[in-house]
């Protein structure tokens, strides 16, 4: 009894991968219109207003509007803008009524600066520095930062003095800076004249996502040249030159894709140890066995 053994045509070997093929990227693009939500939502930036209400006509209160001008993550540091906006109970709007000095206390757990603001005087934008906790740039771009404030106003210059009279500060927070997400919250605070609020931190959507997928395509590279350098020295796969090129193409590739990633973090963060520096390795064995590959097995002269 003689055994027939049937092939499936080419034809239909091929429309079997055109539906796989398909099916993969359908699913890749429901995978990303999923994300596009999470990732559009950060770029949607409000003002926070924080501490005491809006201050009606004679009422003295110290407007206060914070902007972040920049977050560096590798000295764990916020930068803020302040611009002071005392009312016109504390300008001397009023006929005989004098204008009143100022001294702003803010508290970040760390540092305590005294901001001095005369009467007479104009008030400039001030910039100052908060303290960042929480996670480390090693988990780039996943970090997660907080930084807490306290802000005190306080009549006259008594940086000292916790008896001088308390100014009801009003406080309003811009959120947006580019590449970062951050949200301000207000705290429970124990006295009247005084503003408690949290900044919490983090990279936007986006950015992370192109960081991930920057750090995808590393490996895939990495793969790519260890499957072609690893068949050709089996002499599973024809010895072509011009895979010499694109390997060493891959090899300088890597280094230029690591450097452009968004946010410029430093040499070394966890995503470097677990893909950038075994993937430009893996690639450099790729090359390595492909020489080989040639120099034991190639075509003579």
């Amino acid at each position: 009894m003689t055994a027939v053994i049937v092939g499936v045509p080419h034809s239909v070997r091929r429309t079997h991968k055109a539906w796989v093929l398909t099916a993969a990227l359908f699913s890749v693009a429901l995978g990303y219109a999923a994300l596009v939500p999470s990732i559009s939502k950060d770029l949607t930036n409000t003002e926070q207003h924080l501490g005491a209400p809006p201050a009606g006509d004679g009422v003295p209160q110290l407007g206060i509007y914070a902007e972040v001008v920049s977050v560096d993550p590798v000295n764990e540091a916020m930068h803020l803008r302040l611009h002071v906006k005392p009312s016109a109970a504390l300008r001397g709007g009023r006929p005989n009524t004098a204008g009143r000095d100022l001294t702003v206390r803010i508290d970040d757990g760390d540092v305590v600066q005294e901001l001095a603001f005369r009467a007479d005087e104009p008030m400039p934008p001030t910039e100052m520095q908060a303290t960042l906790s929480g996670s480390r740039i090693a988990l780039y771009p996943l970090e997660r930062f907080q930084a807490a404030l306290q802000v005190t106003a306080r009549e006259g210059f008594h940086p000292s003095n916790d008896r001088a009279p308390l100014v009801p500060v009003r406080l309003t927070v811009w959120e947006a800076i580019g590449g970062w997400t951050v949200v301000a919250a207000e705290e429970t605070s124990s006295g009247t004249g005084e503003v408690r609020l949290r900044f919490n931190v983090r990279r936007t959507g986006a950015l992370a996502f192109l960081a991930l997928a920057l750090y995808v395509m590393m490996t895939l590279i990495a793969g790519a040249a260890l499957t072609i350098g690893g068949l050709v020295f089996l002499r599973i796969r024809k010895m072509e030159s011009t895979l010499a090129g694109f390997l060493s193409g891959m090899l300088f590739a890597l280094p230029a894709m690591r450097y452009a990633l968004p946010g410029s973090p430093p040499l070394g963060v966890r995503a470097d140890l677990l893909v950038f520096r075994w993937a430009e390795l893996a690639v450099a064995i790729g090359l390595l066995m492909f020489v080989l590959a040639w120099v034991t097995g190639g075509p003579r002269e």
